[in-house]
């Protein structure tokens, strides 16, 4: 008898075991793409923005979705033309798209309009999606460091609830700035106060699940690491200081992401010169 329900409690633990891995297993590389800081509004960005979900469109990948980090407006979302010609370009998108706000879609003096003209178009401010067996987190940052109404929005308890709703799977977590120094001008600039960003560090390494964090808004090409966590840095979309435009294709496979680069070449180049993000 003794035997016979040892035997019972082996075989329910590798059933359980077997039933949780299978839950948690990746079914397949998870390509993706990032879009980041169009600035709609200013110079040919609609034109840009346009040229670019061309692109995707036609990528040789098998696009799970689409992100776009950040900054989707320049400092314009309160201008009617300009809000109804980004929602109409996305719609174009094939794939799903999830649209982070940055801080020139939220501005400190108008939060609360730029706050419900955004949600009403995009959603929460805190979002989750499943693709292949990973859960990516979508969330806006700016609040944590700012004294406007977008600092109701609590940043960190909904990234510890989406962490901890994914279980075992594999997570990224994708928002709009990044708290290490900004390097532009051959200097060193402050980004995310010190407090702030120990505390978000803190959640993601202490999750165990985070595999990248996936930001925009510097306008350059960066990589970082927070121990075994590679934050990516997107390229812009937007042409100030005479850059080209570009968008990423990710893939995440067996535990590591990479990604190519897709530049635009053919859209007139404006000769406005932006201050720096």
């Amino acid at each position: 008898m003794f035997d016979r329900t040892r035997r019972f409690i082996f075989i329910l633990f590798w059933a359980t075991y077997l039933r949780s891995s299978l839950s948690v297993a990746q079914t397949g590389p998870l390509y993706f793409a990032q879009i980041t800081d169009v600035h709609l509004g200013v110079l040919d960005h609609a034109h840009v923005l346009e040229q670019a979900i061309e692109a995707v469109n036609r990528a040789p990948f098998p696009l799970a979705c689409v992100v776009v980090t950040g900054d989707l407006f320049a400092d314009t979302i309160g201008k009617p033309e300009v809000f109804a010609a980004a929602t109409a370009l996305l719609a174009r998108i094939r794939a799903p798209v999830h649209v982070l706000a940055g801080n020139h879609d939220i501005l400190e003096k108008s939060a609360e309009r730029d706050m419900a003209l955004w949600t009403n178009a995009f959603g929460p401010f805190g979002q989750t999606a499943e693709y292949e067996g990973v859960r990516l987190i979508f969330v806006y940052t700016e609040g944590l460091f700012r004294r406007s109404a977008d600092r109701s929005f609590d940043a960190e308890g909904f990234l510890i609830r989406a962490l901890q709703e994914a279980g075992g799977r594999p997570a990224l977590v994708f928002h709009h700035s990044v708290w290490p120094e900004s390097y532009y001008n051959n200097a060193l600039w402050p980004s995310w106060p010190p407090d702030a960003a120990a505390r978000w560090v803190k959640i993601l390494k202490t999750s165990g699940r985070v595999k990248a964090v996936i930001t925009g808004h510097s306008h350059r090409d960066e990589l970082h690491w927070e121990g075994e966590i590679p934050i990516f840095v997107g390229t812009p979309l937007a042409r100030f200081w005479g850059r080209q435009p570009m968008f990423r294709i990710y893939v995440y496979r067996e535990g590591r992401v990479s990604y190519r680069t897709w530049t635009l070449s053919d859209a007139p180049r404006g000769a406005t010169i932006a201050e720096q993000p």
